[in-house]
């Protein structure tokens, strides 16, 4: 499987769609789910990004040169036909405690308790249009002092000299039972963008989970309808 994950990524450019799972089967000689396995974690690493209907496709990588890099994830760039005051960004929830374990072992850790997550969300005229979770290590936000303003925003800043890429995934899905509510609605299509900040070392610093309504807005291009 070593030898497909390195094929696959390194075999095309930016936004290139990967060949199908079975293409990939018969030139590696492998399974469906041996294929499968591979796409999997390529796109939990950020590599790929996978299009509901469409298929698979090479992610992004930036390398970050600008200390504003890191913190140009913001929604009113990336939706069409929106103009500046007409999203409104809240915070939901800070340091919630249902942090995933695959989640804390992407940042190396051993339990939830070292990895902080906080919850945001983004309305344009009351309707929530997207939910955000953002991660952080424990470790990295209890190092500021007098943090309890704006704690993400400072600690993004604070660690933003580590960070030497960034990638994003993405992921085209129907609504869960579970974001119903906090969308107000009874079915849709989300697209989920998965940032990753690393450092040099290519060890996770950062990582933001943002879930767009795409019946509502449109947003770097996409929309996906129910």
């Amino acid at each position: 499987m070593d030898a497909l994950l390195s094929d696959v990524v390194g075999a095309g450019g930016e936004g290139e769609q990967l060949p199908t799972e079975k293409e990939l089967c018969d030139e590696y000689a492998v399974s469906r789910t041996t294929v499968r396995q591979a796409l999997a974690e390529l796109e939990q690493r950020g590599l790929i990004y996978r299009i509901q209907g469409k298929g698979s496709f090479i992610a992004s990588e930036a390398s970050v040169d600008e200390p504003s890099s890191m913190l140009d994830f913001d929604m009113l760039a990336q939706c069409e036909s929106v103009e500046p005051g007409e999203i409104v960004r809240e915070l939901v929830c800070r340091d919630l405690p249902d942090v995933a374990m695959s989640t804390v072992q992407m940042f190396g850790g051993a339990s939830r308790a070292s990895v902080c997550r906080t919850d945001v969300r983004y309305l344009i005229d009351g309707s929530v249009v997207a939910l955000e979770s953002i991660y952080l290590r424990r470790s990295d936000v209890n190092a500021l002092p007098d943090c309890e303003s704006e704690p993400v925003l400072r600690t993004l800043m604070a660690i933003r000299p580590r960070v030497s890429s960034v990638r994003e995934s993405y992921h085209a899905r129907s609504i869960t039972a579970g974001e119903r509510d906090a969308f107000g609605v009874e079915d849709g299509v989300l697209l989920s963008i998965t940032r990753y900040m690393s450092d040099a070392n290519g060890a996770l610093v950062a990582l933001v989970e943002r879930r767009v309504l795409t019946d509502r807005v449109s947003y770097q291009n996409y929309r996906f309808t129910s």
